[in-house]
């Protein structure tokens, strides 16, 4: 070997092992016990390098930081993810990446963080140095700043020299103030750029402060799929405002501008804290997002902060009389609330759902807790004569008391420490426990003494209904294991699609199982679980019609339970779980599910009730459910072009294409840009029978007033509603023009203007059920579901629905009569006729504000 080739191939083994031991990628230095000399002393960016130092964002080597040297791709990541404390990863494969490679992860972040993506060869190129126009690029694109007018190019005098692609990222930088030219006003965007330039362009990053986004007008803001992330601030100024699948950087403000309106957040996340300073009593809503922080400061009346699914927040402080409320809420909800020391005297604070802690440091305020449970309540030394409700239905499970308070209601107080500042205090139901220094002071009301601790033998306070153990325990609603015998369990989210995930999790709460299609015999399978320790678990199977199967209990003695599944049909089962304070509960989901065809997991059927217009409704194929990532086409029979490429749940089918009352169409569906299935789809849209209702289909409206009610006796219900109705079966009736009747389904479409006949009948297709186990897309018809003729003389209820308040000042306040449609099936689901109901409405079965449209004017014999 030549001396040159020993030489360059020592060399390449220490820049090596220089770029293990450390980010910053050092030259070698000579092996010596003398500490190198410090390289940042009267550097031209010694200022901002030490202080990236001192954060621990900078890394040398032996006190080292090559503060002149270029930057590599790789370097320029990982500072970026540093500074800006990211750390969420995505799935990368570049052909130039192993997963060994030192700064694999950073660039997993990056990607995921969307401000770096690989060239079009499938390559990243970790190890290449970055220029200063592509570094002004990848800086621009993690703050979102463009620019359209490129006036910040004025600034250099070599602008013409950037490349096309890069122009909008420096012309925003400059126009923000971080990117700026030499002593001669040059940018020069193909040097290289050098580590010391990296820090000084990086700190100025840090500290500039996007614009914030403004909401000022009603409507749906974000994307329908996806996430979008807004790197600033978020203002909402109007009511009316829904905002879906956001990450925000910053804050988000709800301003008094909102007023008395609502405003929606769909899988929202909130980096920084969200400040309420508008909204009314039905007003805010959280699901399904992430929220850090929230700040409760309205200046007139009382909000109302609603949190659904899988939400949760950190932290409240409440400033001003707020309603917290927590509504069918699968991850930890509100966890910590804090009652700030300014909530002005005579506020009202209510608290419904699961708390973990809320520490109370105001004054001669109200709180209230109709249902749920409280972890601690805490309230301070100088939170003075405040009134606690507990309503029956809620438990508190440790009170802590520094300050006199008044306990109210019927609800349960596992345990009360009464500290000497609120000796006097004073209980409407005595606490199972009662301990601290002044608990021989506290007295019922009327001035009888409790004479201390309540919480020995004798008395009824609760029994076995009281949970003594840890909060954690009494709460724990989760199954440990599940399994199937002879059966792969695959997981499903919260909208029932796969996630390529198999077996059991405790945190995933829906799995289907799909049986063989070439299965001819019925087969018998066990489930069994094992869970939380104090918990109880019931089971409910349903077969098709939602029909009753079995329903039963699970022990540790008997942890398991049988069921049967027929060939080519579904069979749903749902595993309850309760807490033992009976205060938690969750619900885990299996659906057995036959792998449908082509044929059976769609429907080609009426759109959005408009009953001369088509759609295309996505259900489930071999095994899976078909969503807005996965792509149906449809084709005319040999053609290669389609007609339809459908990407969203239901699509229109163009004027023009349903010629025939029958016909064939080719489909093509894709899965991740791969070929899924591939079939025909024969449609008929021959009406069905229509048999005239002899009295066997009721409709019954909501009257005015039994839609406030239900606005009050749920609390989960988000908006008031306008208007509604139930739809009821008289079996005998029923009967009488369909002996064979076993199932029926119900839907109904608006009259959009003056009727005066009713239609000719729904076409086959809007009969055909079942295109996806257990759930449906939103059409016209509902499920199918069983009569039960156990009990001829009493109507069963098969349907209904009620419709929302839009506070949109552009949509008019119109109640539309309606159709109300009912398709008959044999107990083999062939379907037996149809029946089609006029649904009206007047004043009286309206909400309040809205006026009936009185669209059916018959024509009278």
């Amino acid at each position: 070997m030549s001396k040159s080739k020993f030489l360059t191939k020592t060399l390449s083994m220490i820049v090596l092992l220089a770029v293990v031991f450390g980010v910053m990628n050092v030259a070698w230095a000579a092996s010596s016990e003398k500490k190198a000399k410090d390289d940042m002393q009267g550097h031209w960016a010694e200022i901002a390098l030490r202080k990236w130092v001192s954060e621990g964002l900078l890394k040398g080597y032996r006190n080292q930081y090559s503060p002149d040297q270029p930057i590599t791709r790789a370097e320029l990541i990982t500072l970026i993810n540093r500074s800006n404390n990211l750390t969420e990863v995505s799935d990368i494969s570049y052909s130039d990446l192993a997963r060994t490679y030192w700064a694999y992860n950073q660039i997993a972040i990056a990607a995921k963080a969307g401000y770096v993506k690989g060239y079009a060869d499938g390559t990243i190129r970790p190890g290449n140095p970055v220029t200063r126009e592509e570094a002004a690029s990848m800086i621009a694109s993690y703050l979102g700043l463009s620019s359209i007018d490129l006036k910040g190019l004025s600034s250099f005098r070599d602008s013409g020299a950037l490349s096309s692609w890069s122009k909008s990222a420096v012309a925003a930088l400059a126009e923000a103030g971080i990117a700026s030219g030499n002593a001669t006003g040059n940018f020069l965007p193909k040097n290289l750029l050098s580590r010391a330039e990296a820090v000084t362009l990086l700190d100025k990053a840090r500290s500039y402060h996007q614009p914030a986004t403004e909401y000022s007008q009603a409507g749906v803001y974000g994307p329908q799929t996806g996430t979008e992330t807004i790197r600033g601030d978020v203002i909402v100024s109007a009511p009316g405002v829904t905002l879906r699948n956001l990450i925000i950087e910053g804050d988000l403000t709800l301003t008094a501008g909102v007023g008395e309106g609502d405003a929606t957040f769909k899988k929202v996340t909130v980096k920084g804290t969200t400040i309420v300073r508008g909204g009314g009593a039905n007003s805010i809503h959280f699901e399904d997002s992430v929220l850090v922080r929230i700040s409760i400061d309205k200046t007139d009346g009382t909000v109302r902060v609603v949190v659904v699914g899988a939400t949760s927040v950190e932290n409240v402080v409440v400033h001003t009389p707020v309603k917290l409320e927590e509504s069918s809420v699968t991850d930890s909800g509100f966890k910590n609330v804090e009652l700030a020391d300014n909530l002005p005297a005579g506020s009202n604070v209510q608290l419904t759902g699961q708390f973990e802690n809320v520490r109370v440091l105001s004054s001669d305020i109200r709180i209230s807790l109709p249902k749920g449970s409280v972890g601690q309540l805490d309230v301070g030394n100088d939170a003075s004569n405040n009134q606690i409700e507990v309503g029956r239905e809620a438990t508190i499970a440790e009170l802590v008391l520094n300050a006199v308070a008044k306990l109210l209601g019927q609800g349960t107080i596992d345990k009360a420490t009464v500290n000497n500042g609120a000796a006097g205090s004073s209980f409407e139901k005595r606490p199972t426990n009662v301990d601290g220094s002044a608990s021989g002071s506290i007295g019922a009301f009327g001035g009888s003494s409790y004479n201390g601790n309540s919480g020995g033998s004798g008395g009824n306070n609760g029994g076995d209904n009281i949970c003594i153990l840890s909060p954690d325990d009494c709460r724990d609603a989760t199954l440990k294991s599940l399994a199937v015998s002879d059966f792969t369990l695959n997981q499903l989210d919260a909208s029932f699609m796969n996630t390529g995930g198999t077996g059991f999790t405790p945190s995933v709460f829906a799995y289907s199982i799909v049986t063989p299609r070439e299965m001819a015999e019925p087969v018998t399978t066990t489930i069994s679980v094992t869970h939380a320790t104090y918990a109880t678990v019931s089971y409910t199977i349903f077969g098709p019609g939602r029909t009753l199967i079995a329903s039963g209990v699970l022990t540790k003695d008997n942890p398991s339970f049988q069921v049967s599944v027929r060939p080519l049909q579904d069979v749903s089962v749902y595993i309850n779980v309760k807490s033992k304070d009976g205060k938690s509960t969750k619900m885990y989901r299996v659906e057995f599910q036959y792998p449908r065809t082509i044929q059976e997991g769609l429907r080609i059927g009426t759109f959005a009730g408009r009953i001369s217009q088509y759609a295309l409704y996505k259900g489930s194929v071999n095994g899976q459910r078909l969503g807005e990532t996965d792509t149906v086409k449809l084709f005319e029979p040999g053609s290669s072009e389609p007609f339809v490429t459908c990407k969203f749940t239901i699509c229109v089918i163009p004027e023009g294409k349903v010629t025939n009352t029958v016909g064939t169409w080719d489909v093509q569906i894709m899965k991740n840009d791969i070929v899924f299935a591939e079939g025909q789809y024969h449609y008929d849209f021959s009406i069905v029978n229509v048999v005239s209702n002899n009295g066997a289909i009721e409709v019954v409206p909501y009257t005015t007033q039994e839609l406030i009610e239900a606005l009050v006796n749920y609390p989960g219900t988000i908006r008031p509603y306008q208007f509604g109705y139930t739809v009821f079966v008289k079996k005998d009736r029923l009967l009488q023009d369909f002996p064979n009747a076993k199932y029926i389904t119900t839907g109904t479409i608006p009259m959009n203007s003056q009727v005066t006949v009713l239609p000719e009948g729904l076409p086959k297709e809007d009969y055909k059920l079942d295109i996806m186990p257990a759930s449906y897309v939103f059409y016209v018809m509902g499920p199918a579901k069983t009569i039960y003729y156990d009990n001829m003389e009493n109507s069963q209820e098969i349907g209904g629905f009620t419709y929302p308040v839009f506070d949109d000042p552009n949509v008019p306040k119109l109640v539309n009569d309606m159709y109300n449609f009912v398709g008959v099936y044999d107990e083999d689901f062939h379907l037996l006729g149809q029946m089609i109901t006029p649904v009206t409405f007047d004043e009286a079965h309206v909400a309040s504000g809205y006026i009936p449209a009185r669209n059916w004017q018959p024509v009278l014999p």
